[in-house]
């Protein structure tokens, strides 16, 4: 039976596809990522003093410990192959997470519709393969999410993730049928979805200070989603809700859908301020494990960070065109001031996780 690694801390599933791992998938395979120091994230030093894993481009928290746990535990259970891995869509957050995976597969293909965003992965990859050459091998398409199968034979991709990136596409079923060609029997389909607003959990009046700030840039947030439609907006505000899992291609009994850090059970935690109404309807199957984990929860470990104040005009930057804070100086004053002297606050980040399983 296999056993959590940090099983003292973390909430029993009562899941039966965790029970047992395929006998053909050694143990030793797949590295640990809460006590393997290979996999485990590390701090960056570029974001004022906030005290979590914030990449260069993004001041939210890099991918986890704890998520990647819960993404190579549902892999293990359904899955005896690390041979080829493909992240569709690239974003601030994704090199991190490849860096990861490198520990695991033995080939990562990386698409992405924008050439650009495959020039800039391209090359943070690059940098990072000289001094970890022994680790995966790494190819790369300019592909959008609807074509994520012309890259391969079909049936062959061990395991397939779209990190932060899929509410963009506007043919979800397209991006789902395409992908479950590419997917071998058992293989692995991982979204995840982090929220652009987090809330202040331990001081209510900076709390209302920063949900009064994303609200002022909640028309350039929409703006910004715009990009890919309404439906788009609606995507983005549903969590991965929105996401169809046909019964003819995937095991519908061992699919989970997680949520970390959410309001009330519901997804206005992902909803841009203003625009809580566009929500794209819900294609969860009636046999879909559903989670809910919070801040005390092992599997919420990770999603919360400790911030000054500063941290804020830095979010604000990540979040609009060419990092125009200009319009929200009033707000941003505010929300120092909210900030007692010298004090730092912890805030979570909402979550959407959704693991499935390839007939």
């Amino acid at each position: 039976m296999y056993e959590p690694p940090y099983k003292q801390q973390s909430k029993e599933l009562a899941d039966p596809d965790l029970e047992s791992s395929s006998p053909t998938f050694p143990k030793e395979e797949m590295p640990d990522p809460i006590h393997d120091t290979a996999v485990r994230c590390k701090p960056h030093h570029g974001h004022g003093t906030s005290q979590s894993m914030p990449n260069a481009n993004s001041c939210k928290p890099d991918y986890p410990p704890s998520t990647i746990k819960l993404i190579t535990d549902y892999h293990r259970a359904h899955s005896n192959s690390l041979r080829l891995a493909h992240c569709v869509g690239t974003n601030a957050e994704t090199t991190n997470f490849l860096r990861t995976l490198a520990d695991y597969f033995q080939h990562i293909h990386i698409s992405d519709p924008n050439p650009n965003n495959i020039t800039r992965v391209r090359a943070e990859l690059s940098d990072w393969y000289q001094q970890n050459w022994w680790k995966a091998k790494f190819s790369f398409s300019v592909t959008g999410a609807q074509e994520a199968d012309l890259s391969f034979v079909e049936r062959s991709v061990d395991f397939c993730c779209l990190m932060d990136c899929a509410y963009r596409t506007e043919n979800v079923d397209g991006m789902v049928a395409a992908v479950g060609r590419s997917l071998a029997p058992n293989g692995t389909l991982v979204l995840v979805q982090v929220g652009d607003g987090c809330r202040v959990v331990d001081d209510a009046a900076a709390d209302q200070a920063v949900q009064r700030l994303f609200r002022a840039v909640s028309e350039e947030m929409a703006r910004e989603a715009d990009h890919a439609g309404l439906k788009g907006i609606e995507q983005r505000n549903s969590g991965l809700d929105y996401v169809p899992l046909p019964d003819p291609d995937f095991i519908q009994d061992v699919t989970k859908r997680i949520k970390i850090n959410v309001r009330d059970g519901s997804n206005s935690s992902f909803a841009i301020p203003g625009k809580e109404h566009l929500v794209a309807a819900s294609r969860a199957g009636p046999l879909h494990r559903k989670y809910e984990y919070a801040h005390s929860d092992a599997e919420a470990e990770g999603w919360s960070q400790v911030v000054d104040a500063g941290w804020s005009g830095q979010h604000v930057a990540s979040l609009t065109h060419e990092g125009n804070i200009t319009p929200f100086e009033q707000q941003l004053r505010d929300v120092e001031a909210s900030f007692r002297a010298g004090d730092k606050v912890v805030v979570d980040w909402p979550v959407a996780v959704l693991l499935a399983t390839k007939k």
